[in-house]
């Protein structure tokens, strides 16, 4: 037996459980990039969505203002 537990999700839409390892990885690049996972569901291929573990964190120059652009 494996001391590593393996992770599982359950997909919201067709209520089928995987384990995230044999998931397809989905990502659209957002902007906030907070570090949520995306998976396509291998069932309804739906997008899983799991929730950020942290809030996004916003990069600042070192003068503290973001440059305009016209």
């Amino acid at each position: 037996m494996s001391k590593h537990k393996q992770h599982t999700v359950t997909c919201p839409h067709c209520g089928e459980e995987f384990a995230k390892a044999d998931l397809r990885r989905y990502c659209s690049n957002c902007f906030a990039c907070t570090g949520c996972e995306r998976y396509l569901c291998a069932a309804c291929d739906e997008v899983i969505e799991i929730v950020p573990v942290r809030p996004p964190s916003f990069k600042t120059s070192s003068k503290g203002h973001h440059p305009r652009t016209e």
